[in-house]
């Protein structure tokens, strides 16, 4: 009687862990798994690529106005496969730092340290310093789409408002999102730092990063000289192309550094490859001669 006591309380326990954890799992190529309790797909790893949504999707331009449709991608997976593998193929340095890096995973990789001279062991996050991840240069916290109702309220399709609704169920959302002239590849550390800081220059900043000259405060980050151009174009054409609101100060801050710092042959090569890709260039770029 205690062996088939035993034998039944097994059986329960077994059946009762397999309610509970019914969600478990491995990950499938995509990055996710169907829930069995469930029924339904979610997605575990950052990249993920829902097999639900479509790889792209098209975006035609109002009535009446010339412009070309824009094409964007399904998911945030996607999203980034583009930008690591078209965008910036055979460009494999990092935004902030210059680091190299090796393609890794589905839209990943593999950041050298060693080639830059970075160093964040004394800062926090460290260990995404090896970790290459795709940073907003606009953060999607203060685009427009942040008053969308998918963002603020939520939508029938929804289990709750927030980011992640307006880029699965809001097209034009996902294109302000998903806009591949606002990702360039970081340092998994800088992003986390940057977070979702504005941009502007910071006085008698140390270098905390070793080699890396990138610096940051509780409300601001400070891109190199070289890259402040590059930050400015981007922050632009969000507003003439999303209506982004800028601080008192920025315009005339973002038009300096683009002056200051034009586009070189780097910069002109990833808006022709966006263009390809998206369907539009960046006429804050394409404003510039481009020198033979």
């Amino acid at each position: 009687m205690n062996k088939l006591f035993k034998f039944y309380f097994l059986v329960v326990a077994a059946l009762l862990s397999s309610s509970a954890c019914g969600h478990g799992g491995g990950q499938d190529s995509n990055g996710g798994h169907v829930d069995r309790s469930t029924g339904e797909y979610h997605c575990h790893a950052d990249d993920c690529v829902h097999p639900d949504f479509p790889v792209e999707d098209v975006l035609d331009p109002p009535d009446g106005v010339d412009d070309d449709p824009i094409t964007v991608a399904g998911s945030w997976g996607t999203t980034k496969k583009w930008a690591r593998d078209t965008v910036y193929e055979g460009q494999d340095t990092t935004f902030y730092c210059g680091c190299t890096y090796t393609p890794s995973g589905r839209s990943g990789g593999v950041v050298d340290e060693s080639s830059c001279g970075y160093d964040g062991s004394d800062e926090s996050y460290s260990a995404r310093s090896v970790v290459l991840e795709w940073e907003h240069v606009v953060p999607a916290s203060i685009m427009p789409a942040r008053t969308f109702t998918c963002w603020t309220d939520g939508l029938p399709e929804c289990n709750k408002a927030g980011r992640a609704c307006c880029e699965k169920h809001d097209l034009n959302a996902r294109v302000m999102i998903f806009d591949l002239h606002n990702l360039v590849p970081s340092v998994g550390q800088a992003n986390a730092l940057r977070s979702n800081k504005r941009y502007g220059l910071i006085d008698d900043e140390d270098r905390l990063l070793g080699d890396c000259d990138f610096e940051w405060t509780s409300d601001l980050a400070e891109p190199t000289d070289d890259k402040r151009g590059d930050v400015a174009r981007v922050w632009l054409y969000y507003v003439s192309e999303y209506g982004l609101q800028l601080h008192g100060g920025e315009l005339e801050m973002y038009l300096q550094w683009s002056n200051a710092d034009p586009p070189v042959e780097a910069e002109f090569v990833r808006n022709d490859r966006i263009r390809e890709k998206q369907g539009n260039g960046n006429p804050f770029v394409e404003m510039f001669p481009r020198q033979d």
